[in-house]
């Protein structure tokens, strides 16, 4: 985003309360051992190509892939790192983020560092231990516990390649990997099965075994709610898919059924970078434990609200969610794997990044509200603008069909239908009466890759 540098500023200011490292230059040893301690630690950032008073000492093009190259695919095991080039002020730096890494204790070239009071060092052997026992307890974790019996057939086999892509252009130089190899290095798959993490994220049935992954969205008529539904609907597949699924809803209801007004088109931006964040959010960092769990999108004239189970962590508060922070990760392996399909940008920066995409458009900024074990966010402006309820039919589509008279003709007519991810196409139908001939028709069909 253009005011991506607003990051670097309040980084450099102290205002975010993150471990911040700056490196003038190119040094491929110490930025993997900081990047290690980070990991091993609280996590933290790097900011390469900027002096300690500030000033910008400039990057080089190739700088971003030798990191992925000389840094990130030199540690061990696998780990939750973003690299993003930012403009900022006469040029250029790079920001690299690291979480607190979910699978400690994490190696440099074959060894282990720690960063204590910003310095960091070689991991102490009690250190070590510590380390090793925070593995242990891990494995403990919700997410990483095995579903036994599921059969390779029942996984998601285009969402595993495309994610196989994805590592391999991470790590670059990696052999080819199957399925399997890719599920084992990634903690997915576990001699004994799948871990649920693995279920959520690739399988074809995922509610099948897990009925908390389930997401309901509804459409309402009134702004208080109450029994005035235009749509309701329940997206119950592995989380790619869902999102893929929520989006089309999100594109069909919020925006296409908004801006027909007249026989011109009238666009009203929406502010779509935040309510990928939001949706992103809800479902990537959700309490996925209990059963009852769930998430609710909820559609209204006036705004959108999605509420997802789950609490803040101890160190997160709203008002933290409005400057840099700590990203705290209630499900690692899942935002690990989201993180490598590009749906996680810079760490710990979404929240700011969704608050600048709403005033940029003259939106409120979002609101989120804790309540007893679940998170309200809340869009105001951002409603559906519907005027009677949804034509929709079976699992095929979600439709939206609006006649607007025109003032002279009868009617102007559109129809858009949106795939859910069980057809091939994602189908809009235009029709304009002209006044001559009945009909002005328009057919985009787009595949979607299967």
């Amino acid at each position: 985003m253009a005011n991506d540098h607003l990051i670097i500023e309040n980084l450099l200011a102290g205002t975010g309360r993150r471990n911040v490292e700056l490196i003038p230059q190119w040094d491929p040893l110490y930025l993997g051992q900081v990047v290690c301690g980070f990991l091993n630690g609280q996590g933290g950032d790097v900011i390469l190509g900027i002096d300690a008073s500030g000033e910008v000492q400039g990057i080089q093009s190739d700088w971003t892939k030798r990191i992925n190259q000389q840094i990130i695919g030199k540690i061990v095991p696998d780990a939750p790192i973003s690299v993003t080039q930012i403009p900022f002020r006469s040029g250029a730096v790079i920001l690299v983020s690291s979480w607190s890494g979910g699978r400690k204790p994490y190696s440099f070239r074959g060894k282990i560092y720690t960063t204590e009071a910003g310095e960091t060092r070689l991991a102490t052997l009690s250190e070590m231990k510590t380390l090793n026992l925070k593995r242990r307890d891990s494995n403990y974790h919700w997410e990483r516990q095995v579903i036994p019996g599921i059969e390779p057939e029942e996984l998601d086999g285009y969402e595993i390649r495309e994610s196989i892509e994805s590592y391999r252009k991470l790590h670059p130089g990696q052999p080819k990997l199957s399925a399997e190899d890719f599920l084992f290095r990634t903690g997915l798959l576990k001699e004994d099965g799948l871990t649920n993490a693995a279920v959520i994220l690739f399988s074809n049935q995922p509610a099948r075994y897990l009925p908390q992954c389930r997401v309901r969205a509804t459409i309402y008529g009134s702004e208080k709610g109450g029994n005035e539904i235009y749509f309701d609907r329940i997206f119950e597949r592995n989380l790619f898919r869902n999102i893929h699924s929520i989006w089309d809803f999100f594109d069909t209801q919020l925006q296409r059924s908004r801006v027909i007004s007249s026989l011109k088109r009238t666009d009203e931006k929406l502010p779509i970078l935040a309510l990928r964040e939001g949706l992103l959010n809800a479902l990537i960092h959700r309490d996925y434990s209990s059963v009852s769990s769930s998430v609710n999108i909820e559609v209204f004239p006036d705004r959108l609200q999605i509420t997802n189970t789950g609490d803040f962590p101890p160190e997160i508060s709203t008002s933290t969610l409005r400057r840099e922070h700590r990203s705290i990760l209630r499900n690692p392996d899942i935002s690990y794997i989201c993180y490598l399909r590009g749906y996680i940008e810079m760490l710990g920066t979404g929240t700011l990044r969704m608050i600048s995409n709403c005033e940029s458009l003259g939106y409120e900024g979002p609101i989120w509200e804790p309540k007893p074990h679940s998170i309200k966010l809340i869009m105001n402006g951002v409603g559906h603008g519907l005027k009677k309820k949804i034509d929709f039919r079976g699992d095929k589509n979600v439709g939206v069909n609006v006649g607007v008279n025109d003032g002279e003709e009868k009617n102007v007519g559109v129809n858009v239908g949106v795939n859910d991810g069980e057809e091939k196409n994602v189908g809009v139908n235009v029709g304009v009466n002209d006044g001559e001939e009945k009909n002005v028709g328009v057919n985009v069909g787009v595949n979607d890759g299967e």
